[in-house]
């Protein structure tokens, strides 16, 4: 998939998620972590995200096993 339309996602656990790059929960600052997303949230995008390589996602929590559910539209 190189375009997401659309998505929404449920995660299970606090995580970081990221664009295009591994996520890391020992990043410096947000920019390297990725996006904090708690748990329990809801979140998508409704508008085109273009990417290269994947979408990353790391636990914020050590010894947590997060679950991302949901669904994505793209091409």
């Amino acid at each position: 998939m190189s375009s997401i339309r659309s998505m929404r996602l449920h995660t299970s656990r606090d995580v970081y998620v990221a664009y295009d790059m591994v996520a890391d929960r020992l990043g410096v600052n947000a920019e390297d972590r990725g996006e904090f997303l708690p748990a329990g949230t809801d979140w998508g995008e409704n508008s085109n995200i273009y990417l290269n390589k994947r979408i990353s996602y790391v636990n914020v929590n050590p010894g947590e096993l997060p679950r991302i559910t949901g669904l994505i539209w793209g091409v």
